[in-house]
């Protein structure tokens, strides 16, 4: 009996490496693309951000010939220039 169960499992061994084998090979694959889908994501995060800026900018364009001024953190410059002295002499 142990040694039909010795048998068995010498004819298991190779076979379950060779799935091993497989499922390692997959992993790796499966890496190289999340690395490749990582990158192009953050590729498509840069367009992102680009386009959004391109929107906001829109958003102050005017069509009537006004020219309109985004200023962007304008509380803080105005907290700074309010900060400032003015020598009157």
């Amino acid at each position: 009996r142990l040694s039909n169960e010795s048998l068995q499992i010498q004819v298991t061994i190779p076979t379950l490496t060779e799935e091993l084998s497989k499922v390692k090979l997959s992993i790796e694959e499966s890496n190289a693309f999340l690395e490749g889908v990582k990158h192009n994501q953050g590729i498509l995060n840069q367009d992102l951000a680009l386009l959004q800026e391109k929107i906001n900018d829109f958003q102050y364009v005017s069509y009537d010939g006004t020219l309109v001024w985004k200023i962007t953190n304008f509380q803080e410059k105005m907290s700074k220039l309010s900060n400032y002295s003015y020598d009157e002499s």
